[in-house]
Parts: structure tokens; C-alpha cells; sequence
């Protein structure tokens, strides 16, 4: 609820922006870490620019499975829930603009 842009909405775990010197890969790994506690392998699924009302920014997607426990990083991430294709569908009004395009090129929505 306290982040700048969509508070409230459904949105990916973890996102967050390239350091310089870091590749999106390396980027990944280090957001799902700090924001779920989470350290697994990751495959590239593709790259995308957004264009929101406020930003633009390419978003690069991977997959991956959890093996281990979430740990939440309150600061970042309210809560973690995990849906089916079709729950994601039925909530796409509550979803932030990033994650749609996100599940669209993962062909869910």
C-alpha cells in the first residue's frame, strides 16, 4: 500500500531496476533475494519496453520454480499468493499495468 505507483494492486515478486554493471539475470536473482528471500535458477523468457502513464522501462522476464520458503521483505512486499491462470484473469482489474503486460507475454491473459 505505500508504494508510489498502483498501491494496492496485484503486481510481479520481485521486480526492481538494473544496478550498472549488473545484467538483468544478475538483477533478478538479487531482487527476489532481497524481496522474498528467495535463491534460485532463473530462465529468460524475453524482454519488453512498457510505457506507463509516469515511466517507461524495458522489463525483462524469467520463470523460475521456488524450492524454498518465502521470506517476505516487508518494506517491499505486502504479501505473496500464488494463483492459478484463471485467478489471474478473474482479478485483471486489480493487477498493475507492468504485470499484465508481464502475464500477456506469457501468454496467461
Amino acid at each position: 500500500m505505500s508504494k508510489d505507483l498502483y498501491p494496492g494492486y496485484f503486481t510481479v515478486s520481485a521486480s526492481g531496476h538494473v544496478d550498472k554493471g549488473e545484467t538483468y539475470e544478475e538483477s533478478a536473482k538479487r531482487e527476489l533475494l532481497e524481496e522474498i528471500g528467495l535463491d534460485v535458477s532463473l530462465e529468460y523468457v524475453t524482454k519488453f519496453l512498457i510505457e506507463g502513464e509516469s515511466e517507461s522501462e524495458y522489463v525483462a522476464l524469467f520463470t523460475g520454480k521456488v524450492l524454498g520458503e518465502v521470506k517476505l521483505n516487508k518494506e517491499e512486499v505486502e504479501t505473496v499468493v500464488y494463483l492459478t491462470p484463471q485467478e489471474i484473469k478473474d482479478l485483471e482489474s486489480q493487477i498493475a499495468p507492468i504485470a499484465k503486460k508481464s502475464f500477456e507475454e506469457l501468454g496467461i491473459i
